[in-house]
Protein backbone atom coordinates (compact mmCIF):
# COMPACT_ATOMS: atom_id res chain seq x y z
CA UNK A 1 0.00 0.00 0.00
CA UNK A 2 1.46 3.54 -1.05
CA UNK A 3 0.67 6.70 -0.17
CA UNK A 4 1.76 10.32 1.09
CA UNK A 5 0.85 11.77 4.71
CA UNK A 6 -1.16 14.63 5.01
CA UNK A 7 -2.66 17.06 7.13
CA UNK A 8 -4.91 19.83 7.92
CA UNK A 9 -3.03 23.57 8.70
CA UNK A 10 -4.36 26.39 9.52
CA UNK A 11 -2.03 29.26 10.40
CA UNK A 12 -2.95 33.31 11.64
CA UNK A 13 -0.65 36.03 12.45
CA UNK A 14 0.09 39.68 11.65
CA UNK A 15 2.49 41.27 9.29
CA UNK A 16 4.42 44.52 10.31
CA UNK A 17 6.34 46.74 9.20
CA UNK A 18 9.46 46.99 11.57
CA UNK A 19 7.88 49.83 13.33
CA UNK A 20 5.08 47.45 13.99
CA UNK A 21 2.49 48.99 11.68
CA UNK A 22 0.36 47.07 10.08
CA UNK A 23 0.86 46.29 6.40
CA UNK A 24 -2.70 45.30 4.61
CA UNK A 25 -3.03 43.85 0.89
CA UNK A 26 -0.06 41.37 1.47
CA UNK A 27 -0.16 38.08 -0.59
CA UNK A 28 -0.02 34.65 1.81
CA UNK A 29 0.28 31.60 0.42
CA UNK A 30 1.47 28.18 2.00
CA UNK A 31 3.61 25.85 0.07
CA UNK A 32 0.30 23.09 0.27
CA UNK A 33 -2.17 25.23 -1.62
CA UNK A 34 0.21 27.38 -3.66
CA UNK A 35 -3.15 28.82 -5.85
CA UNK A 36 -5.00 29.19 -2.46
CA UNK A 37 -3.76 32.71 -1.67
CA UNK A 38 -5.38 34.96 1.11
CA UNK A 39 -4.68 38.78 1.84
CA UNK A 40 -4.00 40.49 4.84
CA UNK A 41 -6.62 42.65 6.64
CA UNK A 42 -6.59 46.19 7.36
CA UNK A 43 -4.85 45.27 10.53
CA UNK A 44 -2.12 43.49 9.10
CA UNK A 45 -3.71 39.85 10.39
CA UNK A 46 -4.08 36.46 8.26
CA UNK A 47 -5.57 33.38 8.41
CA UNK A 48 -4.86 30.59 6.22
CA UNK A 49 -5.55 26.77 5.83
CA UNK A 50 -4.76 24.67 3.97
CA UNK A 51 -3.32 20.84 3.16
CA UNK A 52 0.50 20.04 3.56
CA UNK A 53 2.14 16.79 2.73
CA UNK A 54 3.60 17.20 6.21
CA UNK A 55 3.25 18.44 9.61
CA UNK A 56 5.97 21.53 8.04
CA UNK A 57 4.20 24.33 6.02
CA UNK A 58 6.06 27.30 4.28
CA UNK A 59 4.31 30.35 3.98
CA UNK A 60 5.42 33.38 1.53
CA UNK A 61 4.30 36.72 1.81
CA UNK A 62 4.44 39.16 -1.52
CA UNK A 63 3.37 42.42 -2.08
CA UNK A 64 1.34 42.49 -5.26
CA UNK A 65 0.44 45.89 -5.02
CA UNK A 66 3.58 47.79 -3.95
CA UNK A 67 3.35 51.65 -2.78
CA UNK A 68 -0.54 51.22 -2.69
CA UNK A 69 0.45 49.48 0.75
CA UNK A 70 2.49 51.98 2.68
CA UNK A 71 5.83 51.02 0.58
CA UNK A 72 7.63 48.30 -1.35
CA UNK A 73 8.09 45.02 0.36
CA UNK A 74 10.47 42.43 -0.59
CA UNK A 75 8.96 39.13 -0.66
CA UNK A 76 9.94 36.64 2.80
CA UNK A 77 9.33 32.96 3.65
CA UNK A 78 8.90 31.53 7.19
CA UNK A 79 8.94 27.71 7.95
CA UNK A 80 5.83 27.08 10.25
CA UNK A 81 6.76 23.42 12.00
CA UNK A 82 3.41 22.29 13.73
CA UNK A 83 3.63 20.25 16.98
CA UNK A 84 1.53 18.16 18.89
CA UNK A 85 0.64 21.18 20.88
CA UNK A 86 -0.82 22.61 17.78
CA UNK A 87 -3.06 19.47 17.28
CA UNK A 88 -6.85 20.21 16.88
CA UNK A 89 -7.88 16.37 15.18
CA UNK A 90 -6.06 13.24 15.54
CA UNK A 91 -5.12 11.72 12.61
CA UNK A 92 -5.68 7.64 11.35
CA UNK A 93 -3.19 6.02 8.54
CA UNK A 94 -1.52 8.74 6.14
CA UNK A 95 -3.98 11.30 7.45
CA UNK A 96 -1.73 12.96 10.43
CA UNK A 97 -4.64 15.25 11.59
CA UNK A 98 -5.43 18.31 11.89
CA UNK A 99 -2.83 21.56 13.28
CA UNK A 100 -3.14 25.01 13.96
CA UNK A 101 -0.91 27.95 14.81
CA UNK A 102 -1.53 31.81 16.02
CA UNK A 103 0.91 33.90 15.98
CA UNK A 104 3.01 33.28 13.00
CA UNK A 105 3.90 36.69 12.77
CA UNK A 106 6.17 38.49 9.88
CA UNK A 107 7.74 41.64 10.14
CA UNK A 108 9.19 43.51 7.37
CA UNK A 109 11.55 45.62 6.01
CA UNK A 110 10.93 48.25 2.59
CA UNK A 111 13.00 46.92 -0.48
CA UNK A 112 15.36 48.76 -1.17
CA UNK A 113 16.22 50.02 -4.62
CA UNK A 114 18.17 52.12 -6.77
CA UNK A 115 15.35 54.26 -7.23
CA UNK A 116 14.59 53.81 -3.68
CA UNK A 117 17.71 54.06 -1.70
CA UNK A 118 17.98 58.05 -1.21
CA UNK A 119 14.81 57.40 1.03
CA UNK A 120 16.58 55.49 3.70
CA UNK A 121 19.28 57.00 5.98
CA UNK A 122 22.14 53.54 5.68
CA UNK A 123 23.27 52.72 9.08
CA UNK A 124 26.92 50.74 9.64
CA UNK A 125 29.97 50.68 7.08
CA UNK A 126 29.53 47.20 6.31
CA UNK A 127 25.94 47.75 4.71
CA UNK A 128 27.15 51.14 3.10
CA UNK A 129 30.58 49.00 1.24
CA UNK A 130 27.63 46.20 0.12
CA UNK A 131 25.73 48.82 -1.57
CA UNK A 132 28.91 50.54 -3.08
CA UNK A 133 30.15 46.95 -4.28
CA UNK A 134 27.35 46.22 -5.92
CA UNK A 135 26.94 49.66 -7.70
CA UNK A 136 24.23 51.39 -5.56
CA UNK A 137 26.50 53.75 -3.99
CA UNK A 138 29.17 55.72 -5.24
CA UNK A 139 32.81 54.23 -4.07
CA UNK A 140 34.71 57.58 -1.84
CA UNK A 141 37.90 57.87 -4.12
CA UNK A 142 39.56 59.87 -2.59
CA UNK A 143 42.49 58.02 0.05
CA UNK A 144 44.33 59.91 2.71
CA UNK A 145 48.28 59.96 2.74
Amino acid sequence: MYGVPRADTRTQGRVTDKSGNPIPGIQVRSNGAPSKAVRTMADGSYDIADESASKTAWLTFTDTDGPENGGQFAEKSVEVTFTEADRTAKGDGWYEGGFARTGVDARWKRKIGSNSLLNYHIQGTALKRRYQKVGLLPTNQSKKS
